[in-house]
């Protein structure tokens, strides 16, 4: 690679934050042309969530983050690129696992928990927003996991 393949952008890296699984999905396979369309670039991922990711763009420490919701990130361009459905996990067994979609109704008398880490103060607020239209506040309990034994929380049946 010569020098001026790094300045015009045809090689090197691209620091891109990222917050949910590339397991599938849009963000999958964005990243799967980016790298078919450029082979020179290599994708420096980094896993965090929307707030560390919106200050280490403002550092300049990244090029680009994928984050959920609605941020707001003073001096940044901030565009909404797709939506995706969401999701709840349930133990296995319980009535809504046999439901093919799943209505806010449905959800209006359960307990819920979620991480204090990131994304779960951004799910509790979305769970409120939701569930407060059909007249509750939900019953949401905080745990300092991370996603992995979250689920095995939910599979104990100590929530959604």
């Amino acid at each position: 690679m010569d020098a001026g393949s790094h300045g015009r952008g045809e090689a090197g890296a691209v620091r891109i934050g990222i917050f949910s699984s590339l397991a599938s999905g849009f963000l999958a396979d964005l990243l799967r042309s980016f790298i078919a369309a450029h082979p020179a670039i290599r994708p420096d991922l980094v896993e965090g969530g929307p707030s560390t990711h919106i200050n280490a763009i403002q550092r300049l420490e990244l090029d680009v983050a994928f984050l959920t919701g609605e941020p707001s990130a003073e001096g940044c361009d901030v565009a909404q690129l797709w939506t995706e459905r969401v999701y709840v996990a349930v133990p296995l067994g319980d009535e809504l696992s046999k439901m093919a979609v799943i209505s806010w109704a449905a959800l209006y008398e359960r307990h819920f928990i979620i991480s204090d880490t990131d994304p779960g103060p951004e799910i509790h607020d979305y769970l409120i927003k939701h569930l407060a239209d059909l007249g509750r506040h939900p019953s949401i309990e905080s745990h300092r996991v991370g996603r992995d034994n979250l689920m095995h929380l939910v599979a104990l049946g100590r929530g959604l």
